[in-house]
């Protein structure tokens, strides 16, 4: 996703984006910021002012419009400077997506994306609200590692908020007993221009290559551009018993609903971003060896590999990636 300040010449997709709302039956705009309700010019000038001066209550903080390519899907206000007082009661970050691309894995992208900035102005919590009756922004806090510290009335409607939730989003949220790492951070990485990116919404491919002398070599490669996702597996080296002629075979679109589930899986329960580079065992000659490419829309690789050696949740992984190699006719 790309992030940006507001500027002038958006006011007619930021009039859009309010109707769209407007139609769906909602007169709150989450993060606008009193976007509906000033004088375009003006509120544009506040975003900037913030941003570079801030306010003399608030303190300084960011507008983003969040784009997917050049559609605008929602807006991000990151408040870094508020007064302790005032973090409690609003909270460091807010967000919120157009009705029409809910649902889509957008939120929680902006919510990894706004930790990150939140990172590099040295905070180490955020304070977020919700109410309590917004169970998709409470599992997106949650995926971003929120921790429910307190509940609250709040200030309009007497509904509850989930107040309070803290997310160490810039650090590991998970510890493993076995070998006593901390593991769990956010999955995105700083590019050659020194931009936040992430990972989930800037790959370009997903490359998976697993097999050794005695058996040939099994891929299965995930090809990603503007418009449309596939997937193409492919068996070279030995021929297989089972398909002697052939070479197991698989090419086919792979759906954003199906590529949104997979990306979550592999990132936010594996944390395959935060694998070690190599696994190797030296004492096994030959054997099984295996490699995974995920290479980003700025040209950087993730790069991880292993010969006859896995990380603990190995198992994990084959279940996520098994079904394209039996779709095409192979055992993982």
């Amino acid at each position: 996703m790309i992030y940006r300040l507001p500027e002038i010449n958006d006011k007619a997709m930021l009039q859009e984006y309010v109707q769209e709302h407007y139609e769906n039956k909602e007169t709150s705009i989450s993060a606008s910021l009193g976007l509906s309700s000033s004088e375009y010019s003006d509120w544009v000038e506040k975003m900037q002012r913030n941003a570079s001066v801030g306010d003399e209550e608030w303190g300084k903080s960011l507008l983003y419009l969040c784009f997917d390519k050049s559609k605008l899907i929602g807006l991000l206000s990151i408040r870094y400077d508020l007064p302790e007082f005032l973090r409690k009661k609003y909270g460091d970050i807010g967000y919120g997506v157009r009705p029409s691309e809910r649902n889509k894995g957008y939120a929680t992208m902006m919510l990894q994306y706004a930790l990150s900035v939140c990172r590099n102005k040295g905070m180490t919590k955020v304070i977020l609200g919700c109410y309590k009756d917004n169970i998709a922004s409470a599992k997106t806090i949650q995926k971003n590692g929120g921790i429910l510290t307190e509940e609250n009335d709040n200030y309009k409607e007497g509904k509850k908020v989930l107040g309070g939730c803290c997310i160490s989003g810039i650090d590991p949220v998970y510890h493993c007993n076995e070998c006593n790492n901390k593991f769990g951070s956010p999955a995105h990485v700083i590019d050659s221009n020194g931009k936040h990116l992430n990972i989930i919404g800037n790959i370009s491919s997903i490359e998976f290559n697993i097999g050794g002398y005695f058996y040939g070599n099994d891929c299965v490669f995930f090809d990603v551009n503007e418009f449309d996702i596939f997937v193409n597996v492919n068996h070279t080296g030995r021929p297989l018993e089972s398909d002697p002629d052939g070479a197991g075979h698989l090419e086919r679109r792979v759906t954003f609903e199906e590529w949104d589930k997979l990306t979550d899986k592999l990132f936010n329960k594996l944390f395959i971003h935060e694998w070690n580079e190599n696994y190797d065992n030296l004492s096994v000659c030959d054997g099984e060896q295996w490699e995974i490419t995920i290479t980003l829309t700025c040209g950087d690789t993730l790069e991880i590999s292993g010969s006859n050696a896995y990380p603990a949740i190995w198992s994990e992984f084959k279940r996520i990636i098994r079904p394209y190699f039996k779709e095409a006719g192979l055992k993982l």
